[in-house]
């Protein structure tokens, strides 16, 4: 999803933008020059949509006033980058063809560990499969508020009495600290997450002190 925009002078001017709206978790991100031969890391751009169906009605201005930029912009790198004999990265169907083996041997062999406990097989492929389901892949041991939120939300859908809803809702904060383990999150991240998952457990919603500075 199209997050913001703006419009800037120069690289840097870019750069400073971004950093000051993702927070800490960019605060020594500093632009680097494209490999024309190694674009994966444009893949955000290919798979962003910006169809009109995607469109909710509770849009930001920022996102409204870059809308069409952003998609022009999007088709003028493309184009620049087939003059140079490269292209943008093939688009993947998200939802598909996922291997959730290794993320789930991996999170079973950590609660085996961290907690001496066996994991209930089916609870840990439904979580594991729905957090990896439609996720870009640098995206998949990142967690966040906002996720929590999200992936809170497609599990309450599920029916609820179920076992392995059950068994999914009580591996969460297990997931959380695995996933902050695993990416080295600082601290106050893993805990901001973590806060969330329990007020939005008990039925709250998620506040904006826990977002601060984690994005």
């Amino acid at each position: 999803m199209l997050a913001g925009g703006g419009t800037f002078d120069d690289v840097q001017q870019a750069a400073a933008a971004w950093r000051t709206a993702v927070g800490a978790a960019a605060a020594d991100s500093v632009p680097q020059p494209l490999d024309k031969a190694h674009t994966e890391a444009l893949r955000c751009l290919v798979e962003v949509d910006l169809s009109e169906i995607t469109i909710r009605g509770t849009e930001s201005r920022a996102v409204w006033d870059e809308w069409f930029r952003a998609l022009r912009r999007i088709h003028d790198l493309s184009n620049a980058l087939q003059r140079h004999g490269s292209s943008l990265p093939t688009p993947l169907n998200l939802y598909q063809d996922i291997d959730i083996t290794p993320t789930v041997e991996a999170f079973s062999a950590w609660l085996r560990q961290e907690h001496g406990e066996e994991p209930d097989p089916e609870a840990v492929d439904a979580l594991v499969g729905e957090w990896l389901e439609g996720a870009l892949p640098d995206t998949a041991d990142s967690v966040s508020p906002h996720r929590i939120e999200h992936q809170l939300g497609l599990i309450n859908d599920w029916m609820p009495d179920h076992p392995t809803t059950i068994g999914a809702k009580r591996l969460l904060p297990h997931w959380v600290r695995f996933l902050a383990q695993r990416t080295d999150l600082p601290d106050t991240a893993a805990a901001a997450a973590l806060a969330t998952l329990a007020t939005l457990s008990e039925g709250g919603h998620r506040a904006a002190e826990h977002c601060r500075d984690v994005h």
